[in-house]
């Protein structure tokens, strides 16, 4: 039996042209780095700006969750961007990266977990 490959390199090429469209999902992993900033530096004004620039993230779709560590002063992101450097670059527009008092742990790129979480809810 001959498989017709034809249908399945246009179905490739058209899965292929859709994934060079579709972001990625990183997980961050971001923490302050309390021990090399100033005291000074973390004012109740930055903070508001920090929460602030978080929020517009959000309603952009660029920040898809934000998570709060419950043991340490850090948060948990999953950003949604091109490629790492880009997500990289989305880090650094936060006033605290601004500020030189954001620490990155870790950015991992994830995929959402299909065949568990089909339709996954976002708060």
């Amino acid at each position: 039996m001959r498989i017709d490959a034809e249908p399945l390199k246009i179905r490739l090429a058209q899965t292929l042209s859709i994934a060079d469209k579709v972001e990625m999902d990183f997980l961050c992993h971001l923490c302050l780095r309390t021990k090399s900033a100033p005291r000074d530096v973390l004012t109740a004004d930055l903070v508001r700006d920090e929460i602030e620039s978080i929020h517009q993230l959000i309603a952009a779709g660029t920040i898809r969750q934000a998570w709060k560590k419950a043991e340490e002063v850090a948060v948990v992101l999953v950003v949604e961007a091109a490629n790492e450097e880009d997500c990289r670059a989305i880090i650094r527009t936060l006033p605290f990266a601004v500020a030189g008092i954001l620490g990155i742990e870790f950015i991992y790129a994830v995929q959402r977990y299909l065949d568990v979480y089909p339709e996954p809810t976002l708060s």
